[in-house]
């Protein structure tokens, strides 16, 4: 589960970034 969430948020972060 945890890690599941940290993989969404590097998802976002990738994004925001781009």
């Amino acid at each position: 589960m945890k890690c599941a969430q940290t993989n969404q948020n590097k998802t976002n972060d990738n994004r925001e970034n781009k």
